[in-house]
């Protein structure tokens, strides 16, 4: 139901293990075996090459690039390392950023990300610092795209995590040096815990 609303305004592509499932005849409908629900972390990522026609890089979890490559005609590339969508945004200059924590030994895994980015078309890739205590790591939680020179940045006001401040300072220090205006937005007790105790993982940006 929602992907046929959602499909009187855009071009729908459902992937869904559920055969009783039908888009209107517009739209196409893939029956694949879908492992979740977050299509924006775990499902194919969709770009637009340089002669504008839609191409589909496979990350390396979730749905594979052989699986895809039998759905789809323009798979781009298989990514070389583990990436979710939610752990990538890129703006329409070709400008990519993702979330990787500053541990000691992950230089390596920084350049397989950079090569990998730039293989399926960014010009430039731009490492933030995940938010400390969120347990996805991803860079959707803190950071988005508003247009090409204009972000927001999250911040998280639990001033008793004084490391969050010293990774907000980072990542502000960071988008600046790229060329970017930040506009900051509270967190609102995103890396706090629910009743469980549980850290949620939710914030005004994501």
């Amino acid at each position: 139901k929602l992907a046929n609303t959602v499909g009187q305004y855009i071009s729908v592509d459902l992937l869904t293990n559920r055969p009783d499932c039908e888009l209107m005849s517009q739209h196409k409908t893939f029956n694949v075996n879908v492992i979740t629900s977050f299509a924006r972390d775990w499902g194919p990522l969709y770009l637009e090459d340089g002669n504008q026609k839609k191409v589909i890089a496979a990350y390396k979890i979730g749905l594979d690039a052989s699986e895809l490559a039998n759905l789809f005609q323009n798979v781009l590339s298989d990514l070389s390392v583990p990436v979710a969508g939610g752990n990538f945004q890129v703006n329409e200059s070709g400008v990519c950023v993702t979330a990787v924590p500053n541990w000691a030994g992950l230089d390596s895994y920084k350049d397989e990300l950079n090569r990998s980015f730039k293989n399926i078309g960014c010009k430039k890739v731009v490492f933030l610092q995940p938010a400390f205590a969120e347990k996805t790591k991803h860079v959707d939680i803190l950071f988005q795209f508003i247009d090409d020179k204009n972000v927001v940045l999250a911040y998280d006001k639990n001033e008793n995590l004084q490391i969050n401040s010293e990774l907000f300072e980072s990542n502000i220090n960071i988008l600046k040096e790229n060329g970017f205006n930040v506009f900051v937005i509270p967190q609102s007790g995103a890396f706090d815990t629910d009743s469980k105790g549980t850290f949620v993982h939710i914030s005004y940006v994501n």
